[in-house]
């Protein structure tokens, strides 16, 4: 076989699929993308990052790594449930999990098949009246559950068109927890009813908004965070102000002292930046690497993500970046800088593909057989092969049948029969176009479904086979449909 000519290499298996062993290159320090502190104690502490989740049962003197069932680990957000003790919710790149057992392991994974998109989850809010209503805030619009979280239904899309706009984050802004309101990349938008319709916002406030709060303290008050600074109003948003200490500055989080919200601190590229007094005045606490107790060379140039303070007779400030985690034990003076890669987290490490012919190499001298507990991965993975081929077949019968088609309108004399002929093509060309992006859309799912089921091994494989087993058949009947109608329109 001459794999040249079937451009064999570029086809790309990814390391979700086969022995780890093949992949094992020295990760970076994750970007913090969410800090947590748990309801129960002030010394359990979740960090959300590109490359996994980590949690401290020690006040953030250990991290180790919480990824089991987990398939995305790209973490933007982390949510508990203060009702009931132990329900976590992560809004990650793709879909949403849950534990029951305070981030021990994630046994529930609601995505599309529980009517989420596809795309990333920015953030997840509960119902502070009723805990069984989520908002997820996604990169396709808000999408709101009733049910904790088994089925969701899309709220906002923004536009006639259905293309939803980025929804960065939900927010009860009002003390009665009427007042919805989303934060998107066109600006705010509110609804009065649960998000059964919207009206927007602060005409002429910010647009790409990031994040935004009400300070407990008055509930007039509103902060913005923006992807061209920090915005602020003092009468509900009728009139706004842009803090020009911030020009320049990306806002990605506004966040307010546990015990006194007239203090905010607002992490940034230039480090961060703290006010007592509700935003009228404001200092910086740069990030000095002499100051940074570790590795000197990892905090260089780093830019500023997130900010957590763990409440407590000595309260700890935690600092979230794209160089990873610091802590300060005397409010920002000294830091300490920890490596959370150092726990232990293979799985969050970049992800690594295969091509097809060294996966090939790999089968026939049985060194990717040599362990049990691939042996179903490898299999499924023989099956996406399969259909790689498939679908270059597809591909082959796609080009013959054209070129018959093709001669076919060249014999017909009769200028209204080869009129007719054309559209029917067409109109065939379009359902075969559509077929083939619900088939590309379907294989897509096979993959996530086979990724987490190699995440959490053989402890929930019973369901996780059965759903790939039932996709393959549903894939497998479409896939011969369609070389069917193929062959019908080539002859």
């Amino acid at each position: 076989m001459h794999y040249e000519e079937w451009n064999l290499a570029d086809v790309h298996i990814s390391s979700r699929y086969l022995p780890e062993k093949y992949f094992q290159v020295k990760g970076q320090s994750p970007t913090i993308q969410a800090l947590a502190v748990a309801p129960s104690s002030a010394s359990i502490l979740f960090a959300g990052t590109n490359h996994g989740l980590f949690k401290s049962l020690d006040g953030g003197q250990t991290w180790k790594s919480k990824s089991e069932g987990l398939f995305n680990f790209d973490i933007h957000s982390i949510t508990f449930d203060l009702g009931q003790a132990g329900i976590v919710y992560l809004g990650t790149g793709k879909g949403i999990f849950k534990s029951e057992n305070d981030g021990e392991d994630w046994s529930q994974w609601f995505e599309e098949s529980a009517g989420l998109p596809g795309g990333r989850v920015n953030h997840v809010m509960l119902d502070p009246r009723d805990p069984d209503i989520l908002y997820a805030s996604t990169s396709e619009g808000l999408y709101v559950s009733e049910d904790g979280g088994e089925f969701w239904e899309q709220k906002f899309a923004g536009n006639e068109a259905g293309k939803g706009l980025d929804v960065r984050v939900a927010r009860f802004l009002s003390r009665d927890k009427k007042s919805l309101f989303i934060g998107t990349d066109a600006g705010a938008f509110r609804s009065e009813d649960g998000g059964a319709s919207w009206e927007k916002k602060w005409t002429e406030g910010p647009e790409g908004i990031l994040d935004f709060i009400s300070t407990g303290s008055d509930s007039e008050f509103y902060y913005v965070g923006a992807e061209d600074g920090l915005y602020k109003s003092f009468n509900k948003g009728i009139h706004w102000i842009q803090d020009e200490t911030f020009e320049g500055l990306t806002i990605s989080e506004v966040y307010p002292a546990p015990l006194n919200p007239s203090t905010l601190y607002i992490p940034t590229a230039r480090g961060i930046y703290y006010s007592a007094d509700g935003g009228d005045r404001w200092q910086t606490q740069f990030l000095n690497p002499d100051e940074i107790e570790g590795d000197f060379s990892a905090v260089q140039n780093l830019t500023a993500t997130r900010f957590l303070i763990a409440p407590g007779p000595k309260p700890v400030w935690f600092l979230g970046s794209t160089a990873g985690l610091m802590l300060s034990y005397d409010q920002g003076a000294t830091w300490i800088h920890k490596r959370l890669e150092a726990a232990g987290n293979k799985t969050g490490e970049p992800e690594k593909t295969m091509d097809l012919v060294k996966l090939f190499t790999e089968i026939h001298t049985g060194r990717i057989f040599g362990s049990y507990v691939y042996l179903l991965v490898d299999a499924a993975t023989l099956g996406l092969v399969f259909l790689i081929f498939t679908g270059i077949r597809i591909s082959f019968h796609r080009k013959q049948a054209a070129q018959k088609i093709q001669k076919k309108l060249l014999e017909t004399e009769d200028e209204e029969e080869a009129v007719d002929e054309q559209i029917n093509v067409q109109e065939t060309a379009y359902d075969l176009s559509k077929e083939g992006r619900q088939i590309h859309h379907m294989i897509e799912q096979i993959e996530d479904h086979l990724g987490k089921c190699k995440n959490v091994y053989l402890k929930k494989e019973k369901k996780e086979i059965e759903e790939v087993d039932h996709h393959i058949h549903i894939l497998d009947a479409k896939i011969q449909k369609l070389m069917s109608r193929l062959k019908e329109l080539g002859e």
